[in-house]
């Protein structure tokens, strides 16, 4: 838990701000694109297939994944181009729309090194899948690590047409038997509507994502969740600061696993954290930025900004975040026009589990 000491830090520094309310019920995802636009959101699948992208494509699945979940109601695409890192790609546009962040690629190196370059950001938290045990490289990270032993949804061969029989699949290595060496140029077919969208999910935690990221960060743990589209299976054994989609008790299927980041922080709680940030930073900026009279470096002053964050922490008991608070000190600096504050709070934790129950029974 330790990036919850000090569990909230707020500094006001910025004039335009970072990111909206409906971030934290948003997904972005980082597509290898080089015609795609730069940022495209999309609410139902018949935009994807408008933009020129077919039913068998990643981008279709994720987009599926994500609205499959019946919560979550749209995807925000970035498009990277070839000539370009996923860095590069991220820093090309605006990113204030969405809070929950993936990128196409799974190697682990590539994730870390994006990783590196977003984890100082409490705008966004990133989530990654792999068939890959990498707990021993993500410790103490701000990542969620999605653990899968293996990705059905990529079992996809290729089929093509000659435009008068029906799909053949093609190997690329020799002309087929049917061709009778007459060189029929092949156009690779999509899939029909059916393959598509039961498929399984390639990136599992775009489904995670599409199911809770619709709550209120408070509202939902992120354990014991049923995932259409995804794969699962009894695990004997998840690797350390994984989650994955199992096969559980009575033969259902629900996420199982830590339900937490790589640094051990319940997702629910730093997700509640950051929209905590975010909420006292917007609301104290209202009052500075947005009041037509100024604010006094005087005790008034600060009882103002002072109602202002009580408004945000009473919000917090009202949605379960916290079970309590206090404000532990205030003071202004009337020589800087400088005002600060610090509070207290009693954090609100889910059950995760029963260990026993015991009653008697009377004849």
């Amino acid at each position: 838990m330790q990036t919850l000491k000090p569990p909230v830090i707020v500094d006001i520094l910025i004039e335009t701000p970072t990111i909206t309310t409906e971030a934290f019920f948003s997904i972005g995802f980082i597509v290898e694109s080089d015609i795609a636009p730069r940022t495209f959101e999309i609410t139902k699948l018949s935009q994807l297939l408008d933009l020129g992208f077919a039913r068998v494509s990643m981008t279709y699945n994720v987009a599926y994944s994500v609205l499959s979940q019946k919560k979550m109601e749209r995807v925000i695409f970035r498009s990277k181009r070839s000539e370009e890192s996923y860095i590069e790609a991220y820093e090309a546009d605006d990113n204030s729309s969405f809070y929950y962040i993936s990128i196409e690629d799974k190697n682990i190196d590539n994730v870390l090194e994006f990783n590196d370059h977003i984890s100082p950001d409490t705008n966004k938290l990133q989530f990654f899948s792999t068939t890959e045990d990498v707990s021993s490289l993500i410790g103490d990270r701000r990542l969620v690590y999605f653990y899968q032993d293996r990705f059905t949804g990529l079992d996809i061969p290729p089929y093509y047409s000659d435009g008068i029989k029906d799909y053949w699949q093609w190997d690329d290595l020799d002309i087929t038997d049917w061709d009778n060496g007459d060189k029929l140029l092949l156009e690779r077919q999509d899939m029909s509507v059916e393959d598509a969208q039961t498929r399984k999910s390639i990136y599992p935690e775009t489904a995670w994502i599409g199911y809770c990221g619709w709550f209120f960060p408070s509202r939902v743990q992120w354990l014991h969740k049923h995932l259409n589209n995804v794969d699962s299976k009894k695990y004997k054994q998840i690797p350390d600061l994984a989650t994955s989609h199992g096969i559980t008790l009575f033969s259902s299927t629900a996420t199982q696993g830590s339900g937490t980041t790589c640094q051990g922080v319940p997702i629910n709680i730093q997700v509640s954290l950051d929209w905590l940030v975010y909420a006292i930073s917007k609301r104290l900026w209202n009052i500075l930025y947005r009041t037509e009279t100024k604010i006094n470096a005087t005790r008034g002053g600060l009882d103002i900004l002072e109602a202002g964050l009580l408004e945000v922490l009473n919000l917090c008991i009202t949605e379960n975040i916290f079970s309590d608070f206090r404000i532990i000190s205030r003071s202004v600096d009337r020589r800087t026009g400088k005002a600060s504050f610090k509070f207290s709070a009693t954090l609100v934790h889910s059950i995760l589990g029963v260990d026993k129950v015991e009653g008697k029974i009377y004849h």
